[in-house]
């Protein structure tokens, strides 16, 4: 049997003070790894995978296809459609590189101004642009003043430096 303590000591438990807080650590810990993993679940739900649900239509959205008929009429010599196209495709996308462009007429410098730059001379470019000299003529002195589409028939489809303007069946031939 141990000794008993000296006068006015107590015996202490130490093995009761470990053990207690020992369980004070364990419970503390426990408590935080509760905690934490309620507040750090950042990862989405898994989807169940016998269940099939989509937001994707099957066959195109409308917007494709009024983008669709946007560039056809684009293309056609429409260049409203073209200025259309390039305010309502989305950013950097080819519908809206192709509208900016006026359905590759132009190097897109004036995007959404097709009307302003071509006007209704879409087909006198394109006729221009294949080598029709009369086409060329036509564009520069019917397209508006001080546009993309005069000086492209001044130039004669690019073939000239404009010095002679809008005479490119005389300095070029038909």
């Amino acid at each position: 049997m141990p000794p008993a303590p000296p006068a006015g000591q107590r015996r202490t438990h130490r093995t009761g003070w470990i053990i207690g807080a020992s369980v004070g650590a364990v419970a503390a810990i426990v408590a935080g790894v509760v905690i934490v993993g309620a507040l750090g679940d950042d990862d989405p739900p898994t989807p169940d995978p016998t269940t099939t649900t989509s937001t994707e239509p099957d066959e195109g959205t409308p917007d494709d296809d009024v983008f669709a008929t946007l560039s056809d009429e684009c293309g056609a010599g429409d260049m409203q459609s073209c200025d259309d196209l390039y305010f309502a495709a989305p950013v950097d996308s080819l519908d809206e590189t192709f509208g900016a462009t006026c359905g590759t007429r132009t190097d897109g410098g004036n995007p959404g101004g097709c009307t302003a730059d071509v006007g209704s001379s879409a087909d006198l470019w394109d006729g221009c642009d294949a080598g029709d000299m009369q086409s060329c003529d036509d564009l520069y002195f019917d397209a508006p003043v001080d546009s993309l589409a005069e000086a492209f028939g001044a130039t004669c489809g690019g073939r000239t430096d404009g010095s002679g303007a809008g005479e490119c069946v005389a300095g070029l031939g038909a």
